[in-house]
């Protein structure tokens, strides 16, 4: 069997069902699946094969990847940092509703410990001591959620500016 035919054949085997009503199961919706796949495509030739079939392969790769890149991440950065790269991702909840979701899992994270060492470190002139960390964990949790709002913000456009400077529909 030629390396073409054992490529396609894999990829075609791993290709899940065609559900555009399907929620979305994994970590990129299939719209972010387009984007990062029309990405790829452009700066990957894979010779003697058609453009048609390499995108093709290509998506099948992406959706292959997709399966299993929750599981990868969950095992590399933990549960509630995964979560959060998700929450960011999911397309079916609204950018507030995404903000909001994340700010409490990143504070719940962060916010105490990150506290805790800058209480360390930074002396607030003015303020008793018994207050400092008071004080700083309620500038910590006002950076956490600027720091989310900005992001989630940001997500879906860049998404859609990506789809369009590669020449597909949003």
């Amino acid at each position: 069997m030629t390396f073409r035919k054992k490529l396609f054949s894999h990829f075609q085997h791993s290709r899940p069902p065609n559900n555009s009503n399907m929620s979305q199961q994994h970590m990129l919706s299939e719209k972010q699946l387009r984007a990062v796949v029309l990405n790829v495509n452009k700066d990957i030739d894979i010779p003697f094969i058609r453009e048609q079939h390499e995108e093709e392969l290509m998506t099948n790769f992406a959706r292959n990847i997709n399966e299993h890149l929750e599981p990868a991440f969950h095992s590399v950065i933990g549960p509630v940092f995964t979560r959060c790269i998700k929450l960011a991702l999911c397309q079916e909840m609204s950018v507030e509703e995404r903000r909001h979701e994340i700010t409490t899992l990143v504070r719940g994270e962060l916010s105490e410990p990150v506290s805790v060492v800058l209480n360390e470190h930074v002396q607030l002139r003015g303020i008793p001591d018994g207050l400092e960390h008071s004080v700083l964990k309620m500038v910590v949790d006002k950076m956490i959620k600027q720091l989310v709002n900005w992001t989630i913000s940001e997500l879906d456009e860049k998404v859609n500016e990506s789809l369009r400077e590669l020449g597909a529909e949003p």
